[in-house]
């Protein structure tokens, strides 16, 4: 990581070389397509389309516990705000 002034960073830039992408299409049980794009020549479709769902239940249970600790944190400063208010606070 690089520390700079903001008059002498520069902003990351992509390498000047093309990569190879492929394109993967699944049809779910449901009858949706999925389409992906991956750089991962060498997988199956049927394994990047695993490695796609798995990182999606990955960002699934991120949010939901990042919504549950801000209730959480919600909570707690409410009942801080009610001792403060009757005069029990340190």
């Amino acid at each position: 990581m690089r520390v700079c002034s903001r008059s002498s960073c520069r902003p990351n830039r992509l390498p000047d070389e093309r990569q190879t992408l492929r394109r993967v299409e699944v049809e779910t049980p449901e009858g949706d397509r999925l389409v992906f794009l991956t750089n991962h020549l060498d997988l199956g479709a049927t394994t990047v389309a695993r490695i796609y769902k798995d990182r999606w239940q990955i960002e699934l249970f991120f949010k939901a516990a990042s919504a549950r600790h801000s209730a959480v944190i919600r909570h707690l400063a409410e009942l801080a705000s009610r001792r403060c208010a009757f005069g029990t606070c340190a």
